[in-house]
């Protein structure tokens, strides 16, 4: 094992990795980690267990044009989390991208995918539909188990 250091950056086969802090504590470890993930001038977030971005994650983030961002969304249905910590209902989630989006992150090219969802709240479907509905720059896909992506 190689510990990684938050902010900073690898190269690691033909991937340059940025492992960012999360906002998710376990018994094990206070924050989780995030990744940026660069290959071949494709650029992707993969954002799970993530919580509330913390400023330093948004501030990594800013104008870096994202391809691709996996974001979790692990309570579909508002549940009115007032904790930033942890796991995201769908008004915390869209709050995020809007950040990312206000700071040049994401734009409305940006393949944005939900994922991590739980299974109580909405169905796939009606997740879906409810993200179809919502009316932002950017399109968002709810991710399904056997989903590929291609970049």
């Amino acid at each position: 094992f190689v510990p990684l250091k938050y902010g900073e950056r690898y190269h690691i086969d033909s991937f340059w990795i940025t492992p960012l802090k999360g906002r998710h504590e376990t018994p094990y470890e206070k924050n989780s980690a995030n990744f940026l993930i660069e290959n071949n001038g494709k650029t992707l977030f993969y954002g799970l267990d993530s919580g509330y971005f913390l400023p330093e994650t948004v501030s990594a983030l800013v104008g870096k044009r994202l391809d691709v961002i996996i974001t979790e969304c692990t309570f579909p249905a508002e549940c009115g989390i007032s904790e930033k910590n942890g796991h995201m209902d769908l008004p915390m989630c869209l709050n995020n991208l809007d950040r990312l989006y206000g700071c040049n992150a994401i734009d409305n090219h940006t393949a944005v995918y939900l994922s991590h969802i739980g299974s109580t709240g909405m169905t796939h479907r009606e997740l879906q539909t409810t993200a179809e509905n919502i009316n932002n720059p950017y399109k968002i896909i709810v991710a399904f188990d056997g989903m590929e992506l291609e970049m």
